[in-house]
């Protein structure tokens, strides 16, 4: 019973780890960019949205990127300049805004090509300030909502799955420190 409990403890533990990687750090070799991306990772996955995220730079200038599915694959768009506000316990507030227009296509929302590619969905990308970042490393979050061309949505299980985002920028090399 005890190695039933290890291995399970050891299987959970190492999925954990790995759950969270930098996917891509390398110059490119035509721009000279350094670009740096995380693992895709669910925030909600369910019969109201399908929402993924990663961290990503280009030349230290980071994006939180999300993929999103609406139901069961409602068309929608998000338009350049959109805000995505993280509300905290505390209150305080922080307003992402999408850097251009997303419009939903068939596969838009998958991970990676995978579940959900003939399913309408959109990547959309925030710019993310050195402010922002430490905002989400330090804070406990009460809300978030995205705001899209028809309304907002109000994803809850984000709550939920909030410390994979401070993890991703721990993995960016932003640390949580101050």
């Amino acid at each position: 019973m005890k190695k039933c409990l290890i291995i399970l403890l050891s299987v959970l533990l190492c999925s954990e780890l790995h759950s969270q990687i930098l996917a891509t750090d390398e110059t490119d070799e035509n721009t000279g960019n350094r670009i740096k991306n995380t693992s895709w990772e669910t925030l909600q996955n369910d019969l109201h949205y399908v929402v993924y995220f990663r961290i990503a730079s280009v030349n230290e200038v980071h994006f939180l990127e999300l993929k999103l599915i609406i139901g069961s694959g409602k068309a929608f768009a998000i338009d350049q300049g959109r805000e995505l506000v993280f509300t905290f316990a505390n209150n305080s507030s922080i307003k992402l805004y999408n850097i251009e227009k997303a419009v939903t296509y068939d596969g838009g929302g998958s991970r990676e090509g995978k579940l959900y590619r003939s399913t309408h969905g959109l990547k959309v990308r925030y710019a993310l300030s050195p402010d922002d970042m430490r905002a989400l490393r330090q804070n406990k979050l009460k809300s978030c909502r995205i705001y899209t061309d028809d309304g907002l949505i109000e994803p809850q299980k984000i709550i939920k799955n909030y410390h994979l985002i401070v993890r991703a920028l721990e993995v960016m090399g932003e640390r949580t420190s101050p």
